[in-house]
């Protein structure tokens, strides 16, 4: 779920990021793409284990949804790799021009 979670979440952000240069016109390297993209998915796996953990702690009373230490670090390690997954899938269908169809991009003035 994980997985799926952090490939799913990389697609938004990274159109965000690509219509973000071309609206200022400038070069983005894939590096710092894929370093952003890292940041973020990681973020947000983290405050969603923070979420199952105050969900247990108050909703609960025990532990339930988040399990021991090692499910949550390797809950926050699928989400990075379905978000680099995400990403590679991302660079195939731009190189191929796929996506430029698909999801519209900010227009140049």
């Amino acid at each position: 779920m994980h997985f799926w979670g952090g490939m799913f979440l990389s697609f938004p952000l990274l159109q965000l990021m690509s219509n973000f240069q071309e609206k200022q016109n400038s070069e983005i390297s894939r590096l710092f793409f894929l370093i952003i993209l890292i940041s973020f998915i990681g973020l947000l796996g983290t405050f969603y284990e923070i979420l199952e953990y105050l969900t247990d702690k108050f909703y609960f009373g025990h532990p339930k949804a988040l399990g021991d230490g090692a499910d949550t670090v390797e809950d926050l390690v699928f989400n990075l790799v379905g978000g680099i997954f995400g990403y590679t899938i991302y660079l195939m269908l731009l190189s191929q021009n796929i996506i430029r169809r698909v999801i519209p991009r900010v227009k140049k003035k």
